[in-house]
């Protein structure tokens, strides 16, 4: 998928349930274009999160797409950048950047998040790659 079609389906809330299984509802202000500091809700196994759009430097032909929360338990934030480099004009390289910063107590639970991410981040990668696959054009949707 080119990187600006990536970008789009990766930061526009209409398009995250396409793609991140894990996330039930997505609750957001419509027709208003996702911007840095923006604030919406993920409904995820029935406990209610609630992202602010970030991101970070990135190199120069790249785009970065982030979030970050105060609100998983027995953490101080947790941040998500998602970095796009494109590979030439049909197809972009992704990586995704989970960074924890820990309560004290919440360094117990490291390997247990990091077990889950191993499993979560894969799957939503499927799901982008099959939805890229399937010919989705996020302009044209």
């Amino acid at each position: 998928m080119p990187i600006l079609e990536l970008y789009e389906v990766i930061s526009n809330f209409d398009y995250r349930l396409l793609w991140a299984k894990v996330i039930d509802k997505v609750e957001y202000e419509k027709n208003r274009i996702n911007r840095l500091g923006d604030k919406h809700k993920c409904l995820i196994d029935k406990k209610e999160v609630t992202p602010t759009t970030v991101t970070k430097k990135a190199e120069k032909n790249q785009l970065v797409y982030g979030e970050s929360t105060t609100e998983i338990p027995f953490t101080k934030k947790l941040n998500v950048y998602y970095v796009l480099t494109p590979e030439n004009d049909q197809k972009t390289r992704l990586r995704i950047e989970i960074f924890v910063d820990f309560k004290p107590f919440g360094v117990l639970l490291k390997r247990l998040m990091k077990k889950n991410f191993k499993k979560v981040v894969p799957e939503n990668i499927k799901e982008l790659i099959l939805l890229a696959e399937s010919g989705f054009n996020p302009n044209s949707a």
